[in-house]
């Protein structure tokens, strides 16, 4: 699902929330320009959830991942995250969702949210 509009907490947990009770694999990270993630961290523990840190946000949310004890994959880039997204899909057997939804804006890697979204479904066919 290609949410790449979504740059901002609130418009994250919201597509969280569409998705709930499915297997979700998300998208987070870019250039967060130091708002807080807690919130977007307090729902994310509400879910079936594997989360893929890109952007300058990278560590950051890999960081609170792991304080939330929720699994975080670091992959520093949209198409090393789409890769590993790849992999991990055919090890699960349940309904799910490939969500890039990143909480954040994009300009640390891409033009616009326009270019990065181009870029997730360019490269997220299975």
């Amino acid at each position: 699902v290609n949410d790449s509009k979504g740059t901002n907490v609130d418009a994250t947990i919201q597509a969280l929330k569409t998705y709930k009770g499915n297997f979700i694999h998300i998208i987070l990270g870019g250039d967060d320009k130091g708002v807080n993630l807690e919130p977007l961290f307090k729902e994310l523990k509400l879910h079936n959830i594997i989360i893929y840190s890109i952007g300058t946000t990278t560590r950051k949310i890999y960081d609170l991942s792991i304080i939330n004890k929720l699994q975080c994959n670091e992959c520093f880039n949209l198409l090393d995250a789409i890769t590993l997204i790849k992999q991990n899909v055919k090890k699960i057997r349940e309904k799910q969702i490939v969500l890039l939804s990143p909480a954040t804006s994009s300009f640390d890697q891409f033009s616009s949210y326009i270019q990065r979204g181009e870029v997730f479904k360019e490269n997220m066919i299975l």
